[in-house]
């Protein structure tokens, strides 16, 4: 995974297969510290929880995704590109919901 911050988002890349990427998009913090229940968490501590938290999602995504559909490069040279994003577009919505309802890493605090 790879990690982009502008100052008002923070961009996480994956290549799960050659040619196909996903990225996820969280708001960045935009205060110098963020305050956690054991007390202050400077603001790249923060930075790298969110990350972590980001890179793991995405990560399970692609497996959800693969367990469902097989290999992406598969889906795409049968049905295109066109082919595969209606397909991801249909399923990842449901996959971030049910992360969401289960609370993993907080997915509803992302665009997705």
């Amino acid at each position: 995974c790879e990690t982009m911050h502008t100052q008002q988002r923070c961009f996480v890349f994956l290549q799960p297969e050659p040619g196909i990427w996903f990225v996820l998009v969280a708001h960045a913090s935009n205060t110098k510290t963020a305050t956690a229940a054991s007390g202050d968490v400077t603001h790249s501590e923060y930075d790298e929880v969110l990350e972590a938290a980001m890179h793991s999602i995405l990560k399970r995504l692609y497996g959800a995704v693969r367990l469902h559909a097989g290999p992406l490069r598969t889906v795409m040279a049968q049905a295109g590109a066109v082919g595969l994003r209606s397909m991801l577009g249909a399923l990842m919505p449901l996959l971030v919901q049910l992360a969401a309802l289960r609370g993993d890493d907080e997915p509803a605090k992302l665009d997705v």
